[in-house]
């Protein structure tokens, strides 16, 4: 059968993709799916500024890469692959969910897990390609035991915004919400600090 790596929409793409045709199987081939957001236009999303025609050609020209359509069902495709590769992006969680390995190449809140491959050089990336080809899937006990422990480490009724400081319509957010969400934020934080580091 014919492997596959679903790859998953990051910054370095064209560097990660030179670096994953070089290591996988021949008869590998790495589907690439952008981030369904990626092609739709609201403030704050550069995608467009970024990756023009020639960023695409670029891509095209490595060899075994297929393009995937941007609405393709995402479990679908994590299914059907061997593995996913991401920077950081929600598709390497929910492929380790899904018994599917992950390769993640950035920073993200999953990265700690056991059952998650993170590539910081070409070495790792061989290392976790082979581990793969050898049949390697996450541990279902390990993937709960982190988010066991993400969720006892995680504060509740906490709200995060994502929004310009500068605009005059948040001024009453920033005025009222924000200050106390910060500083239980802040609170939160140099709990959890004194408990780890302590010692």
């Amino acid at each position: 059968n014919t492997g596959s790596i679903l790859l998953h929409n990051f910054r370095d793409t064209y560097a990660v993709l030179l670096m994953l045709s070089e290591v996988i199987p021949n008869d590998w081939k790495i589907f690439y799916k952008e981030h369904p957001t990626s092609f739709k236009t609201f403030r704050g999303n550069n995608s467009f500024l970024i990756k023009n025609i020639d960023f695409y050609k670029k891509l095209k020209s490595i060899k075994n890469l297929k393009f995937i359509d941007h609405e393709f069902d995402l479990i679908q495709l994590i299914k059907k692959s061997q593995c996913v590769a991401t920077q950081a992006g929600t598709t390497g969680f929910e492929s380790i969910v899904n018994g599917k390995p992950t390769l993640v190449f950035g920073n993200c809140w999953y990265q700690g897990c056991k059952s998650v491959f993170k590539i910081k050089t070409l070495e790792n990336l061989r290392d976790a390609v082979q581990k793969i080809c050898k049949g390697f899937t996450p541990d279902k006990q390990d993937v709960l035991d982190y988010l066991h422990a993400v969720c006892e480490s995680s504060q509740k009724d906490l709200t995060t915004y994502k929004f310009s400081l500068t605009d005059p319509k948040n001024k009453n957010i920033l005025s009222s919400n924000l200050p106390s969400q910060n500083k239980k934020l802040s609170e939160f934080l140099f709990k959890k600090y004194k408990e780890y580091y302590s010692n």
